[in-house]
């Protein structure tokens, strides 16, 4: 590779490090300091789901953030982009994909998009379910996780 080559490619990586979501370390915490808490990664994760929070097993406070970062598929686009209708996100079998919002990157190179659900109420305390379905290809892929809500402060 020419020297010119490589550095367009030095130069593309810093780009996309400055405009990604913030890496994982090995526990699931954000690697760039005072951002948010990123994603959690699970051993069991379909490749296409880069992180979800609440992290799978964890104990939250009585309103968390639920957020689904996953990698788009040409499936879940249209015309206009990526295709909401296509997506699915249910809490404990309610769905509340019409509540969340998305954001990202749906286009090339990036591809990138999350879907992030608030409750307008406290939650219960307790166990509670997360599905997130998704096309892929001509299947529907199904991700499910759960989370206990406990009686504690939310930051």
């Amino acid at each position: 590779m020419s020297t010119r080559g490589a550095v367009a490619w030095a130069m593309l990586a810093a780009i996309a490090a400055w405009i990604a979501v913030p890496a994982l370390t090995a526990t699931g915490a954000s690697a760039v300091p005072g951002s948010p808490p990123a994603a959690s990664p699970s051993p069991r994760r379909p490749a296409e789901i880069l992180g979800v929070r609440p992290a799978p097993g964890s104990r939250v406070c009585r309103r968390p953030q639920i957020v689904v970062d996953f990698i788009v598929t040409e499936s879940m686009l249209s015309a206009a982009g990526l295709d909401i209708a296509r997506l699915e996100l249910r809490l404990d079998g309610r769905d509340v994909t019409g509540q969340a919002k998305a954001g990202g990157t749906p286009t090339y190179p990036m591809r990138r998009a999350f879907l992030v659900y608030t409750p307008g109420v406290p939650l219960r305390v307790g166990l509670h379910q997360v599905t997130f379905t998704y096309p892929l290809g001509a299947q529907r892929k199904i991700y499910k996780w759960s989370f206990t809500v406990a009686a504690i402060p939310c930051r």
